[in-house]
């Protein structure tokens, strides 16, 4: 089956959001995961001692009506074009990255923030429409790189677009 999975980085700290899609049929499922910042304010369950870094997810049906908006959103946002090799994507930054298996070819494409490319990511409303967890998206700022003190606070990473993938 076809299957899509879509990332949006919103500074890894704060907030990260998967869309796993796999397709069949007519329609299919989706997983929506949210990941952010830790609320230790919040009861942890003893059973469960890591929940607190699971975050939310939700799964749901996809209709075929669905994936056609999905698909439409993907052409529109450059899904389809060449992804741009050297593009860097920063894990205190903002970006999406969209990996698919369409009628087993592989496909892959990264969009950064600030960018005109990334301003004409077009997956949102789509995703919005499927995404029932009420958590409102992390929104695009400027941000900056974590300096040598603070990097030891701070989980960071950088991958350089090359080829189908990532370097680091």
């Amino acid at each position: 089956p076809d299957r899509y999975r879509i990332v949006y980085n919103a500074v890894w700290q704060e907030q990260v959001r998967t869309y796993d899609f796999i397709i069949h049929g007519n329609g299919g499922d989706v997983k929506i995961r949210i990941t952010g910042e830790v609320d230790f304010a919040r009861a942890i369950p003893l059973d469960d001692l890591l929940s607190p870094w699971r975050g939310s997810t939700v799964r749901t049906r996809v209709s075929g009506a669905d994936m056609r908006r999905l698909r439409r959103a993907l052409r529109r946002s450059g899904f389809y074009k060449p992804v741009p090799q050297g593009l860097r994507l920063q894990s205190w930054g903002f970006f999406w990255v969209v990996a698919a298996c369409e009628g087993g070819r592989f496909g892959f494409n990264a969009w950064a923030y600030p960018s005109a490319r990334f301003d004409q990511m077009r997956l949102k409303p789509v995703l919005d429409r499927l995404d029932k967890t009420a958590i409102p998206y992390n929104q695009p700022r400027e941000t900056w790189e974590p300096d040598r003190e603070e990097q030891k606070d701070v989980d960071r990473y950088q991958l350089v677009v090359k080829g189908n993938g990532f370097a680091r």
